[in-house]
């Protein structure tokens, strides 16, 4: 693997860990949407997330299909250019059930890597 990559899954490890720590406490998405800073902060990793995505080599991606590479990516732009039209049903979706597993499929890119 290259230290590229290496680098890019630490940097999407470290932004899902600073939106567990954002997110910690907030049990519902009225929560979250209620707390402004929060939010914002939330949806700042998640253009970061996508960004270093995008970094991650062709290989790396072509050798993984379980992750879904394209929706990283996809989702990074909507954040980032749709912002007032995102939905907090997506953004709670994507909390509770997407991340958790992106977590664990980047987890396993570095635990290969060992």
């Amino acid at each position: 693997m290259l230290d590229t990559d290496i680098n890019s899954i630490k940097e999407v490890l470290f932004s899902i860990q600073k939106i567990e720590t954002y997110v910690s406490g907030i049990y519902h998405k009225d929560l979250l949407m209620s707390d402004s800073k929060t939010y914002d902060a939330v949806l700042l990793q998640f253009i970061v997330i996508g960004e270093s995505c995008k970094r991650i080599s062709t290989e790396l991606k072509t050798a993984n299909p379980q992750i879904d590479w394209r929706g990283a990516n996809d989702f990074r732009n909507f954040v980032a250019h749709d912002y007032f039209g995102i939905s907090e049903d997506v953004i709670w979706s994507v909390l509770q059930f997407h991340l958790p597993k992106m977590k664990l499929d980047f987890e396993k890119l570095l635990e290969l890597n060992k």
